[in-house]
């Protein structure tokens, strides 16, 4: 069967779509698929035929590009959810102090902007809600005081929010998760 047989627009279609899925950032950098498309979507473009021998050349050189997705994107997730881990663990550390009787400390605070924004970074590519509230969270401890639980929990901000949509992330069969209000941030 000859590829000329097919229309032009499911070729489009099939090489944008590979291309242009989420999980393209991610293997762009490995220049498989790039080039390959370049060649084979050119020859079409211009009119050339392809025979299957043609076709399953090209699949060949696609192959270890979609095989490696699935590792990249593991390790995409796992960085993302590496980084909201630490923040949330060095919120939990600083609320723990000042619950002991520690004065607030700017350069702490300072630390967990930076935390958050990290985290929300790797995130994006994961839940966009979720690297939204990584960024509020962020802005949040650039002025806490700015803030009252009630904007807290509108912004879905609060540590057990945020927790909740972490362990949803981390394993979504198997942890339990808790009430939203089952505890209440300290008032800074």
């Amino acid at each position: 069967m000859l590829c000329s047989a097919l229309p032009r627009s499911g070729f489009d279609t099939f090489s944008t779509c590979l291309l242009d899925s989420p999980d393209a950032e991610e293997v762009a950098f490995s220049h498989h698929l790039r080039p390959r498309r370049s060649r084979l979507y050119k020859h079409w473009s211009q009119g050339g035929t392809m025979d299957l021998s043609d076709i399953i050349s090209g699949l060949f050189g696609v192959v270890p590009s979609l095989l490696a997705l699935p590792k990249e994107r593991r390790e995409l997730r796992d960085n993302a959810l590496r980084g909201i881990l630490v923040a949330l663990d060095e919120t939990y550390l600083y609320y723990r102090d000042i619950e002991r009787g520690k004065e607030r400390n700017q350069d702490r605070e300072a630390l967990l902007v930076r935390y958050w924004s990290a985290a929300a970074i790797p995130m994006r590519h994961i839940d966009r809600d979720l690297a939204r509230r990584c960024d509020q969270k962020a802005e949040y401890w650039l002025d806490p005081d700015r803030y009252d639980t009630d904007a807290v929990i509108e912004l879905g901000i609060g540590l057990e929010s945020v927790r909740n949509a972490y362990r949803t992330l981390l394993s979504p069969k198997s942890l339990v998760q808790r009430p939203i209000s089952a505890r209440r941030e300290p008032k800074l």
